[in-house]
């Protein structure tokens, strides 16, 4: 697995508005990530960071953006993944 650093803003943005593991932990299973491989610490950007990095391991990064959208309402996270996706896409 190759780190995307376009995705530091994106785990930023999610730690800043997502921090309980509880639900960074629903986030990963709904996107259907390995979750037994991932150790959550409490440290929210750690954690995230953690769920892209197994996203990454299994192609899934699209899933868990989808899934991590469904979550907050806030207009700062769903703008970051929109840029991450077109800096991604372009």
């Amino acid at each position: 697995m190759i780190w995307d650093p376009r995705l530091n803003p994106v785990v930023s943005t999610l730690a800043a508005h997502v921090r309980r593991s509880e639900v960074i932990d629903t986030v990963g299973t709904e996107a259907g990530l390995a979750m037994q491989y991932i150790n959550f610490t409490g440290n929210a950007p750690a954690d995230w960071h953690r769920l892209f990095e197994r996203a990454l391991d299994q192609e899934a990064v699209d899933s868990l953006l989808d899934e991590a959208l469904k979550w907050t309402a806030h207009k700062e996270v769903h703008a970051t993944i929109a840029e991450y996706r077109r800096g991604r896409d372009s």
